[in-house]
């Protein structure tokens, strides 16, 4: 749910905040992550209102749902997902996997299966290891989120 004291700017604001730590730490790739989710339209049931301007548009039922932009709140709400993910989500995978199978991440691999085109572009396989993090970097982390309250909503 949206803090509701907060406008529209503020939440731009936000989230081009966000986007300039990304850069001045340099993780473009990351940046550009976040912004590929961000951008992605939201889809919903259609309103009523939708509905007859679909039918009236197109002459004849085209479904159900509708597809609009996030609003500014959940832009932001969209990129601290994406940060939630890589930086909690990850690593307890990670440490989930090791556990299961008692092997090192640094022996593990994910790869892209171009064959499933699964990747709309050919990426380095990535080794498991790279997205494990120390206690210490799991607790600050953990801290800095909880300070400013992200708690993804699939979460909730």
């Amino acid at each position: 749910m949206p803090d509701p004291d907060l406008s529209n700017e503020d939440w731009l604001d936000l989230y081009q905040f966000l986007l300039q730590r990304l850069d001045e730490k340099g993780l473009e790739e990351f940046r550009r992550e976040v912004e590929s989710v961000v951008t992605a339209p939201v889809s919903e049931e259609a309103t009523d209102a939708q509905q007859a301007w679909i039918l009236k548009e197109f002459k004849g039922e085209v479904g159900q749902t509708a597809l609009r932009p996030r609003e500014p709140s959940e832009v932001f709400a969209a990129a601290m997902d994406v940060i939630w993910t890589r930086l909690t989500e990850f690593p307890t995978i990670v440490m989930a996997i090791e556990t299961k199978l008692q092997i090192d991440a640094a022996h593990i691999e994910f790869r892209v299966d171009y064959e499933q085109q699964y990747a709309p572009r050919r990426s380095e396989p990535i080794n498991l290891a790279r997205l494990r993090l120390t206690e210490q970097e799991t607790l600050e982390i953990s801290a800095h989120l909880t300070a400013i309250g992200v708690v993804p909503e699939r979460l909730v």
